[in-house]
């Protein structure tokens, strides 16, 4: 673990002042921190909390990006599509914290914290077009797409605003971000789902937000 170099990272976005604020409170023993940094989460949360619609249950950025093509007409992408991301499916990242709470909590007194305990999430990598183009593959089989609105283009500033909140936070995803998760591994941690796994969702995240849409009876999506 070097943790010098995760906190060299710029702390200009919200990320990594979270993290940060995070950590300078255990240094002050305010907590001792145990942080968990996952890659591109996919998969559908399910349980009681997620069941009360309090938890969030699709992965945003998937979301942001089929929301975007349903509005604008195409695929979209961030710059040339070529950036590099980790993935993980939302249960091996539960999986992953559980195990950081149970071995922490055996140990008395709790074991190393703070900027010694940071945890990557993932099992996979992608790029950014290859996942737009599956996307494309959904939006194909439910027959919501043209085949001329099936390649990706780049996202102007106006639209990263609208469909990533802000030009910053789009922009994020024409850098690439890449890692491994070492450190769970040693904890014995084990994920299970690969960027293939991620790629097979899509079609289920798809019908999810259409029957969202339907529900709150906005535009019923129609052909890009």
């Amino acid at each position: 673990m070097q943790p010098e170099l995760i906190e060299a990272v710029s702390h200009n976005d919200a990320y990594s002042k979270v993290i940060s604020a995070i950590v300078e409170a255990d240094e002050q023993a305010y907590v001792k921190s145990h942080i968990v940094i996952p890659g591109l989460i996919y998969g559908i949360a399910s349980g009681t909390v997620a069941n009360a619609g309090i938890q969030e249950t699709l992965s945003a950025r998937i979301s942001n990006l089929i929301l975007a093509a349903l509005d604008r007409g195409r695929l979209g992408m961030v710059g040339d599509g070529q950036a590099i991301w980790p993935n993980i499916h939302i249960d091996d990242v539960v999986d992953l914290i559980l195990r950081v709470l149970d071995v922490q909590l055996s140990i008395s007194p709790i074991g190393e914290h703070g900027r010694r305990e940071y945890y990557f999430a993932t099992n996979g990598e992608h790029r950014w077009y290859d996942l737009s183009k599956a996307i494309g593959d959904a939006f194909t089989h439910a027959e919501l797409a043209r085949a001329s609105q099936l390649e990706p283009s780049s996202f102007s500033d106006e639209e990263l605003t609208q469909y990533m909140g802000s030009v910053e936070m789009g922009q994020q995803m024409r850098h690439n971000i890449r890692c491994r998760s070492n450190h769970g591994v040693q904890l014995g941690w084990r994920p299970i789902r690969t960027s293939e796994d991620m790629f097979s969702s899509i079609p289920l995240q798809l019908d999810a937000i259409i029957k969202t849409l339907l529900d709150k009876q906005q535009r019923p999506p129609g052909p890009m």
